[in-house]
């Protein structure tokens, strides 16, 4: 919700379209989930380690 909030004052500020908010919020996502998963297997292989 945060992140929706911010994105519509900047969108104002940089005149952005809707669509174009869409597609910066689903790579935010996505790096942030490729993130998770790397974090993740670091863990995982200095356990097993």
């Amino acid at each position: 919700m945060l992140l929706k909030y911010l994105n519509l004052k900047n969108a104002k500020k940089f005149n952005l379209t809707p669509e174009y908010i869409y597609i910066l919020n689903n790579v935010y996502f996505i790096t942030y989930y490729i993130d998770l998963y790397n974090i993740g297997m670091f863990v995982v292989c200095y356990i097993l380690l």
